[in-house]
């Protein structure tokens, strides 16, 4: 009989633990459904800003190829280099802007 004393004893104190662990796991599900759902939300957020970034990109690319076109064909326009340089400008490349600034005056 005291050969199974210390057999019984750890099975108990496993069992406690397993009971205990899951106990905590059961407490915190609704946890980790809210953290499922603003991980959703974030995720939505995310595509959403950036589908607003790709179609802003597209629209100033669409106007840089339009003011191009323009140039060519009126290439001593200077109201078509002040377009194309303010929406060089925009996109950050100040030195053809000034480029254009310059050809526009």
């Amino acid at each position: 009989m005291k050969g199974s004393q210390p057999g019984f004893r750890r099975q108990r104190m496993l069992l406690i633990i397993l009971g205990g662990v899951s106990f905590i796991g059961l407490l915190s599900i609704p946890v980790q459904i809210r953290l499922q759902k603003e991980t959703a939300l974030i995720n939505r957020q995310i595509a959403e800003k950036r589908n607003a970034s790709l179609s802003a990109s597209s629209i100033l690319s669409s106007r840089i190829y339009a003011v191009t076109e323009a140039i060519k064909s009126q290439p001593h326009n200077p109201s078509f280099h002040a377009a194309y340089a303010s929406l060089l400008q925009t996109e950050g490349d100040l030195a053809g802007a000034e480029q254009e600034w310059r050809n526009a005056v």
